[in-house]
């Protein structure tokens, strides 16, 4: 991994799927939004169609640019094929909420909860619920 010249954030190159999530999230930290976009870009297109990480994350990236429908459109198509992928189905709500479909992301948060879910992916639907929706 070597610098831009024209920014600090890194280039990466020959790099696994997991390291090109693993980039974007370091980008993402850094405030390097589309440096972090392309790295998943390439990370998905080494996942390919069977792992939705680096997609679900690029959406989570276009709900913080306030392309909601843009990423909505994209969760609800992959949330057919992963029903049971928390992350999707938290950006999915997400989304929703901004675009004031306050119903839609309730039950893509109910759907949510009804997951097997770790403590910190529990919480955090909690949260959600009870701050957007109470």
């Amino acid at each position: 991994m070597t610098a831009s010249p024209q920014s600090s954030a890194p280039v990466a190159e020959d790099l696994t799927a997991k390291e090109y999530v693993q980039l974007a999230y370091m980008c993402l930290d850094r405030g390097h939004v589309q440096e972090a976009y392309d790295a998943c870009t390439k990370a998905d297109a080494i996942l390919g169609p069977t792992d939705p990480t680096a997609l679900v994350l690029r959406c989570g990236m276009q709900i913080g640019q306030g392309e909601c429908t843009k990423a909505m459109l994209t969760l609800k198509g992959l949330s057919r094929k992963f029903p049971e992928h928390p992350e999707l189905h938290i950006y999915l709500a997400e989304a929703l909420f901004f675009m004031k479909r306050h119903r839609q992301a309730k039950r893509a948060l109910d759907k949510t909860m009804a997951m097997d879910l770790n403590d910190t992916q529990r919480a955090l639907v909690q949260a959600m619920a009870e701050f957007w929706l109470e």
